[in-house]
């Protein structure tokens, strides 16, 4: 396949329909070439709304810019974007212009013809609804330069009509260098474009390229890109800024068809599965793909809302069938209990209760959770007394117990369960929608009672805003802690509900339901 697509990039590129602007391999550029470091490929289509800070956030790097090669080809947009495109092709000779006479549908085709251009030993990707950090090409290619690794990662910000927040951040939450990618936890997770840095050669002598799928080319590409990595850094600095404002609803994430988006998941599943891949890379990629991808879908009112239920089970049960023969199990490698739960219900043929677990997993507003042994466990409902999985074991819980002030600190105790107790590290107050007003404070934990101390003059720093306060524990993970305020049932068409009083008291309601 990828000498077909490379096939494709190289007959579009010879077509006499195609407009080349400042080719790379020109005689000029050729003259600057040995000054240039770094590719930046960006693909484009009706991208006139933000293409110009797409572009301008490459242009004002604090790398100087005349290091830089950047990339652009529009897939034929309608809009203004080619004659803008064609404006800094003017003033800028190492931007370089692809314009296709035919729109080809996906960014596949556009990134493979960026790829076929490139000139420079490293080379990352830049959708053009998205824009880069100041210094974020300094970092990258500097921590290249100093590791010599292949494969570089930063942190992505995820930009909101309601404010930022960090996206994957189980992968940039600290730094990490000279590590195989298979012994950085959930680096396969993190499978978009944004914030990453590769070495060309690995992508041009093995042939890689991006296939034309309209969901899951990232995965597909990243995936292979990484099987060929021998070493990888992690870097937290901020790096690419991901588009997720309103105003860009129409991007092609967004609008794919979420059960396309899965069969597309199971098509990357059995290729892995036919690819001779070492067995223990293999389950990594697996693992992704069942837990993460075709299982977690279904904890979402997606699903839960959906007509095609049976639609999503058949892919997960396919996908199940396609590892009996396999010399692992891949159930027991899940992280979430309830994925646990939910795979091995449909091994049992038990569809209906599949469906019934995640309904009262979204729906459920008041899940009685019990205590034994140090450990919650959530008791689903749905299921009868003597079902093997009525009770569901919850990694870490936290439920406020008392609260007060002392000495000018703020002091909160809670009680927490579960097997992760030891890996707690401290409780988090973060910013809900804006990054960096944050604050950690330690935290004490003694038996299944936990305290943290804050003190208001440190409060008293950050900005105005809401908050949330999470206990971090096994690096990037995070809970809350339960402070239960309201339980409220229907019954016979009534709104019952047990509620916290101003005064601290319990106070009761009935209404009728509206």
């Amino acid at each position: 396949m990828e000498n077909d697509l490379m096939a494709k990039s190289i007959s579009l590129l010879k077509d006499k329909e195609t407009i080349i602007l400042n080719h790379p391999k020109s005689i000029k550029n050729r003259i600057f070439k040995k000054n240039r470091v770094v590719t930046v490929v960006i693909s484009s289509y009706n991208a006139e709304p933000y293409i110009n800070k797409c572009i301008d956030s490459v242009i004002t790097q604090t790398l100087p810019f005349e290091k830089i090669e950047l990339i652009v080809v529009d897939d034929h947009s309608s809009d203004n974007t080619p004659n803008i495109l064609t404006e800094y092709a003017k003033r800028y000779s190492n931007i370089t212009v692809v314009l296709l006479k035919n729109n080809t549908g996906t960014a596949a085709t556009p990134r493979n013809i960026g790829i076929e251009l490139s000139t420079t030993e490293k080379i990352m990707f830049l959708d053009s609804d998205d824009w880069l950090a100041e210094n974020a090409l300094s970092r990258l290619v500097s921590t290249m330069d100093e590791t010599k690794d292949d494969f570089i990662v930063g942190r992505t910000v995820k930009v909101e009509d309601k404010g930022e927040s960090i996206l994957a951040e189980f992968v940039s939450y600290k730094e990490r260098r000279h590590m195989s990618p298979f012994d950085i936890p959930y680096l396969f997770y993190h499978m978009g474009p944004q914030s990453k840095l590769m070495k060309t050669s690995i992508i041009k002598d093995y042939h890689i390229r991006f296939p034309e799928m309209k969901f899951g080319e990232d995965k597909y590409f990243f995936f292979n890109v990484l099987l060929r990595c021998t070493r990888v850094s992690i870097i937290t600095d901020k790096i690419c800024y991901l588009n997720r404002l309103s105003i860009n609803s129409t991007s092609l994430t967004k609008t794919t068809d979420v059960i396309k988006k899965r069969e597309a998941d199971l098509g990357l599943f059995k290729e892995i599965l036919n690819s001779n891949i070492p067995i223990e890379k293999e389950k990594v990629l697996i693992k992704r793909l069942l837990e993460y991808d075709l299982i977690k879908v279904c904890d979402s009112l997606v699903f839960v809302k959906s007509d095609k239920k049976e639609k999503f089970i058949a892919i997960i049960r396919e996908a199940l069938n396609l590892l009996k023969d396999r010399p692992y199990d891949i159930i027991s490698m899940f992280d979430s209990q309830i994925y646990k739960v939910a795979a091995k219900l449909i091994e049992l043929n038990r569809d209906q209760d599949f469906i019934e677990l995640f309904k009262w997993y979204k729906l459920d507003k008041n899940k009685h959770i019990v205590i034994q042994n140090n450990t919650a466990y959530y008791k689903v409902t749905p299921f009868s007394n003597d079902d093997p999985f009525k009770f569901l074991p919850i990694a870490l819980y936290a439920r406020a117990k008392d609260s007060y002030v002392e000495d000018g600190e703020y002091v909160q105790t809670f009680e927490i369960y579960g097997e992760s107790i030891s890996k707690v590290e401290y409780v988090l107050i973060r910013d809900r929608n804006q990054l960096d007003n944050e604050i950690k404070v330690p935290v004490h934990i003694k038996n299944n009672i936990g305290e943290f101390r804050v003190k208001f003059s440190d409060l008293n720093l950050l900005d105005n805003s809401l908050f949330s306060i999470f206990i971090r524990y096994d690096g990037f993970r995070l809970i809350n802690i339960k402070r239960t305020l309201e339980n409220q049932v229907t019954y016979n068409n009534r709104d019952f509900s047990f509620y916290t009083t101003k005064a601290g008291n319990i106070g009761f309601t009935i209404k009728n339901k509206i």
